[in-house]
């Protein structure tokens, strides 16, 4: 790897985002394991591959707005209060819902 997860959240938030104030604070580093569509083996050692993620959380608090890029069809700041309304592909929900709960409590 060229850059550490640290760098790579700076990058994100700099080169994707365009924001160039703030600094990313880790939250959490999560490990899932998901199925996919493929299959290997044959026979009784016929199996499904797995997908292995491993997940750093960064949160950023900014007054400034991301500015839009081509690549992405919807960039922006959503409140809190509106994030777990909002269709996220992959059901990504799962990496960010556990810290929506107000500072402070668990």
């Amino acid at each position: 790897m060229d850059e550490s997860p640290k760098q790579a959240a700076a990058r994100i938030m700099r080169d994707w985002a365009g924001i160039s104030a703030g600094q990313p604070r880790l939250l959490d580093v999560r490990s899932e394991v998901m199925p996919t569509r493929t299959m290997a083996g044959s026979g009784r050692g016929r199996r499904r591959i797995n997908h292995w993620a491993l997940c750093f959380v960064y949160e950023l608090e900014s007054n400034r707005r991301p500015i839009r890029r081509k690549a992405w069809a919807d960039l922006r700041f959503v409140p809190l209060s509106e994030l777990r309304t909002l269709p996220i592909g992959r059901n990504h929900g799962d990496l960010f819902f556990p810290y929506l709960a107000p500072r402070g409590r668990a």
